[in-house]
């Protein structure tokens, strides 16, 4: 377990032996032992427990409940459904149902401890069957909660290696195999739209996964002259173009 202490810029850890249990103060990855009080902890580096409670009910107070993480808390959770301590947290019973989570792999563990995977997602994990591939992605590039689950759906059928450097270009190698239609309609929309070749102040835009024929206009104007100027050259461009207007309806 990891936290911050109060008013010190370094890191305090719990580290469990067989016999007593030490809160270390970690300074440049060294470890100093002591044994003198924690007002003195700025100063020293190390305090062993024998009791696992005091231990935990110390480091809890260091850390400040509201700012353990997930995987803090569900420890505790772990150490007290063993029966092994009695320290009370408040409101962590929603937390059981993510005790399944210390069993994954310590990558995943770290990566839900570095807030780059969602606790609700994680739980997911055990299905993918190219695990290695998933951690390798999350450590790589930061997802949103729903490119989560899109990539670990995705690697839940599937066991595809992809060497990809965007996170786009990832995303639509995902998508050209799990929705072949949807990808090909895409790729004629955007050759097409590259060849009506519209001003950089006239976006075309395609309606989400092609649920509708309805496409938008996106105008970039500072006045009524340009708005008037703009629509002007909408009308010019599609009178000398209506084939490949045409065309683009008939391809969505």
């Amino acid at each position: 377990m990891v936290a911050k202490m109060k008013n010190l810029s370094d890191e305090l850890t719990l580290e469990e032996s067989s016999a007593s249990l030490a809160l270390v103060y970690k300074e440049k990855n060294c470890l100093y032992p002591i044994n003198t009080s924690l007002k003195e902890l700025s100063e020293k580096k190390q305090i062993i427990f024998e009791d696992l409670n005091e231990a935990i009910k110390t480091f809890v107070s260091l850390k400040g409940e509201e700012n353990l993480s997930v995987i803090q808390i569900l420890k505790i959770l772990l150490l007290k459904k063993q029966g092994r301590l009695s320290v009370d947290l408040k409101q962590t019973e929603r937390y059981y149902k993510y005790l399944p989570l210390l069993d994954l792999k310590q990558e995943v563990i770290k990566l839900i401890e570095e807030n780059r995977l969602y606790p609700e997602n994680a739980l997911l994990i055990s299905r993918v069957k190219n695990q290695d591939q998933v951690i390798s992605i999350l450590q790589r590039f930061k997802l949103t909660f729903s490119e989560q689950r899109e990539l670990i759906s995705f690697f839940s059928d599937y066991t595809q290696s992809f060497n990809v450097k965007k996170k786009e270009e990832l995303f639509d190698l995902i998508r050209k195999i799990s929705y072949p239609q949807y990808s090909k309609t895409l790729e004629d929309f955007k050759r097409i739209k590259k060849m009506l070749n519209l001003p950089a102040s006239i976006k075309l835009i395609e309606p989400r996964y092609f649920e509708t024929k309805k496409l938008k206009l996106e105008l970039t104007f500072s006045s009524a002259d340009e708005l008037e100027s703009l629509v002007l050259k909408i009308k010019n461009h599609i009178r000398e173009k209506k084939a490949l207007w045409e065309k683009i309806f008939r391809t969505i």
